[in-house]
């Protein structure tokens, strides 16, 4: 199954390749965390974390070398990665996620994050018991504002959506290529421990 095929996808691009975005990361990072390399197992790479995987990965596509794809695990808090490219570095970055319209609380949601500039969100999800559109910042030139006005909510913005707005955006993800790339990285806690004179590290899981 193609990740962009899974019951539930979430994926963010930063308009920087991973060996740079690592030196920025190296200079001005969370203090508990840091970089180091790790698996890139897709389509099989989770979503969720347990105690030996590294669902958090960071890698620069191999049809798109000039970003960096970055997908982090369900409820694990690691979205401090795109905040701190946006915010602490400048950096252009787009974000999508989409369940299924089967699921218990479907999403559809593309969010930019223009380089220095406000960000651009539209949304469309099931919030208990109604459906709900959003949409807020300046209207990008790719979107197809048209649909924001249909009668059924859930209809405004669906996944092709998502993966269109994606690819606009300049993130290939319809090209297997994408999925692939020589190196890829994960964040892990630094784990001080007085009794050795180095510093060690765990799963940021």
């Amino acid at each position: 199954m193609h990740v962009l095929e899974r019951e539930f996808f979430t994926v963010s691009v930063i308009a920087a390749p991973l060996p740079h975005l690592a030196e920025l990361f190296a200079v001005d990072a969370p203090s508990a965390v840091v970089l180091a390399p790790t698996a890139l197992a897709f389509p099989l790479q989770p979503y969720r974390s347990a105690e030996h995987d590294l669902p958090m990965v960071l890698w620069s596509p191999s049809a798109a070398p000039e970003l960096t794809a970055f997908m982090p695990a369900v409820r694990s808090g690691d979205y401090f990665v795109t905040k701190y490219a946006h915010e602490n570095f400048g950096l252009s970055v787009a974000t999508g996620r989409s369940s299924v319209s089967s699921a218990e609380w479907p999403i559809a949601e593309f969010v930019s994050y223009p380089s220095h500039k406000r960000r651009r969100i539209v949304r469309a999800m099931r919030d208990d018991p109604h459906w709900e559109f959003f949409a807020d910042g300046d209207v990008l030139p790719f979107e197809d504002t048209a649909k924001y006005s249909r009668r059924l909510i859930k209809d405004r913005f669906v996944r092709d959506d998502v993966i269109r707005y994606l690819e606009c955006w300049g993130a290939p993800v319809r090209d297997p290529k994408f999925w692939e790339s020589d190196e890829a990285m994960t964040f892990v806690r630094r784990t001080a421990n007085p009794s050795f004179q180095r510093t060690a590290t765990r799963p940021l899981n």
